[in-house]
């Protein structure tokens, strides 16, 4: 009886630490997916950046 007791207070255990790492992993993989868009972002910026300062330098030479 007390072994029966343990086994289902263990099982009891096990989901709550299953619920979560789930709970973990599913936030993580949301800031993975954050991380994604601001690095696509970032070279975006990068790239618009360029952009200008080719601009830039291009009306700088036609004055």
């Amino acid at each position: 009886k007390v072994l029966e007791d343990e086994v289902k207070i263990l099982h009891k255990k096990r989901g709550d630490f299953c619920l979560s790492n789930k709970d973990e992993i599913s936030l993580l993989l949301e800031k993975r997916r954050s991380l994604a868009r601001l690095e696509a972002k970032t070279i975006n910026m990068g790239d618009d950046l360029k952009k200008i300062m080719e601009d830039l330098g291009t009306s700088k030479k036609c004055k």
